[in-house]
């Protein structure tokens, strides 16, 4: 769905999915995401949270962090763009934590502690992204952006 765009059958299929399968999390992660690139951010929280809940049951494995650090990495933008910046922030602090990897959490770290006025804890996250992104990937140029903005703030 994520490739094609297709957000509402995207949204669709996983309600199919989660009514037959109430207790398995992953269709609640894929209509999260699905609610997520619909700007549908109260319906991100509730999907997110139930799938926390539900991978939280399941037995510890690499996967399982990994994904897990995906789904507290769109609960996060999702408070983000509810203006919810403490609990984006706490959000994102769990998907590094169980997911470290994964590059655009860092961003968005830095992006939340921005808008929180947070500029130097801001340029940490937007450094960290840079040296673990590559250079032409979205999160690199979005966080090289970042520090050029909030240096420029900065400068006398």
């Amino acid at each position: 769905y994520n490739n094609l765009g297709q957000y509402d059958k995207g949204i669709k299929d996983a309600t199919t999915a989660i009514k037959g399968g109430p207790d398995e999390p992953y269709p609640y992660y894929v209509r999260a995401y699905a609610y997520l690139k619909s700007s549908m951010f109260d319906q991100v929280v509730a999907d997110a949270t139930r799938a926390i809940e539900l991978y939280s049951k399941q037995p510890d494995s690499n996967g399982k962090k990994r994904v897990l650090g995906y789904v507290y990495r769109d609960r996060g933008r999702a408070h983000y763009g509810l203006k919810q910046y403490e609990l984006a922030i706490a959000d994102l602090q769990n998907a590094r934590q169980n997911y470290p990897q994964n590059n655009y959490t860092y961003y968005m770290l830095g992006l939340v502690n921005e808008e929180l006025g947070h500029a130097d804890e801001a340029i940490y996250y937007y450094q960290e992204c840079i040296g673990r992104s590559k250079p032409e990937s979205s999160e690199y140029k979005d966080a090289t952006a970042g520090v050029a903005r909030l240096r420029a703030k900065a400068a006398p």
